[in-house]
């Protein structure tokens, strides 16, 4: 093997192919948060200065209002999140969610890295509509390691493989 073919070689991550499913710990620390909210909202409308109890009243009765949105928003993401497989073959990257044909999408881009769950945006094709994915270790453990190597790969074209530097 040439100087050039052994460089290119070392410079692809493993194919791999690793399941979606939604995160039970996800949806715990979602769930976890909204009980938070929920909490400082009766706390603050317990603790509230207003004497008009209709303001009160008013001002409760919006915030929980705001809450159930966002709680609901929250949970409906955590629900539709796409199940399936996201796939490297070491060239390109694909995504399939539930039975359909698999998409090819861009390079996953890395929002938030806990080192054990990855937040990652991807792209079906050209469209500017990016899909959120939420990858975490408990879903494939085997798979993992090869997972984070081909999230965080960076294309043969954005490295020299002549060995030389890049000025």
């Amino acid at each position: 093997m040439s100087a050039a073919q052994s460089s290119r070689h070392q410079l692809h991550a493993p194919a791999v192919h690793f399941l979606l499913r939604r995160s039970a710990s996800l949806g715990a620390v979602l769930a976890a948060f909204s009980a938070f909210g929920l909490m400082v909202l009766l706390l603050w409308a317990s603790n509230g200065a207003s004497s008009d109890a209709a303001t009160r009243l008013m001002k409760l009765s919006l915030g929980l209002a705001l809450w159930s949105l966002a709680s609901a928003a929250a949970a409906y993401w955590w629900w539709t999140s796409p199940v399936g497989q996201l796939a490297w073959d070491g060239s390109r990257w694909e995504l399939q969610v539930s039975s359909k044909k698999p998409h090819i999408v861009s390079a996953p881009r890395i929002h938030l890295d806990l080192q054990s769950m990855v937040l990652v945006e991807v792209r079906i094709g050209e469209s500017s509509k990016g899909v959120w994915l939420w990858l975490v270790r408990e879903a494939a453990p085997r798979h993992w390691d090869a997972l984070r190597r081909a999230v965080y790969f960076h294309a043969p074209s954005d490295v020299p493989l002549s060995g030389g530097s890049v000025h």
